[in-house]
């Protein structure tokens, strides 16, 4: 499922620091071949265990079906700072949840409902685990908001124009605002060569090594630097209105060029045919 990533990971345990991390990695690797051994269910099969629902065994066949769909959406959620077995338990979490609060008669597939429940629970383990001080997780679900909308609206927003748009109150704007976390350049953490005390931990390492390898395998030099400049990796994190001003484009191919790039990454990421290259803009 996870050929190429998979690769360039064995690939690094053969370096010192990559074998620190054999055993943890043998453990997630158990685990998803136990979980794509796990036939996949037929739309018939699926409606016949929705169908026996809130029955104990079918739920239980459900969750087992499903599990991989965890082991994929995990995979997409590296970003979050939790290691890629902690992604994975946090999601099982989510999935048993959605199984509970499935409602059939609502004419959505389970997958789809799951995986929101999923990702949900990814987020919310990541926040809690993740970082030194836990912060509500309102906060970050505006901080994730006034974001998305400062990238679509050019110029600056005051506090009182952020809180009017989401429908939020100004107290949670600024305190989003001023919870905003300031982590150390990525670049710095992977690249630096630190005294052995300092060393970041080996699985962070091979995740940032896999993923940056991976995009200059799949991107061109163009959505390359639109990713790094989005990211910080280079400097400070730029807004698609900046990128688009040094690179002479508007804000708005700017963001295509980003998300074109990331779309890439995640299918080579996921195993998938990475697809074509960039097309030349005008």
């Amino acid at each position: 499922m996870t050929r190429p990533l998979a690769d360039q990971i064995h690939h690094m345990l053969a370096t010192p620091h990559g074998a620190a991390a054999l055993s943890a990695l043998h453990l997630v690797e158990a685990y998803t071949a136990e979980v794509m051994a796990v036939p996949l269910l037929t739309p018939d099969e699926e409606r016949a265990l929705v169908q026996r629902l809130p029955d104990p065994a079918a739920r239980a066949a459900l969750v087992e079906a499903n599990l991989r769909l965890v082991v994929a959406l995990a995979l997409r959620h590296l970003w979050c700072g939790l290691p890629l077995a902690d992604l994975i338990q946090e999601g099982n979490l989510g999935l048993l949840h959605a199984a509970q609060k499935f409602v059939p008669t609502r004419g959505c597939k389970f997958a789809t409902y799951a995986t929101w429940w999923i990702c949900h629970a990814m987020r919310r383990g990541a926040n809690a685990t993740a970082h030194l001080v836990r912060e509500p997780e309102y906060v970050e679900t505006a901080r994730r908001q006034i974001r998305r909308l400062e990238d679509a609206t050019p110029g600056t927003l005051t506090d009182t124009m952020l809180a009017r748009r989401l429908h939020l109150s100004v107290r949670t704007v600024r305190l989003a605002r001023r919870m905003a976390p300031q982590p150390e350049r990525l670049d710095q953490v992977v690249l630096r060569l630190p005294a052995p005390y300092e060393e970041p931990e080996t699985e962070t390492r091979l995740a940032f090594w896999a993923v940056e390898t991976t995009m200059r395998q799949c991107l061109t030099p163009r959505e390359l630097a639109v990713v790094r400049w989005r990211f910080g990796l280079d400097d400070d994190e730029l807004t698609f209105d900046a990128i688009g001003r040094r690179l002479g484009i508007t804000r708005e191919r700017a963001r295509q060029i980003y998300e074109s790039a990331m779309t890439r990454v995640r299918a080579r990421v996921n195993g998938q045919a990475p697809g074509g290259t960039e097309r030349s803009s005008a």
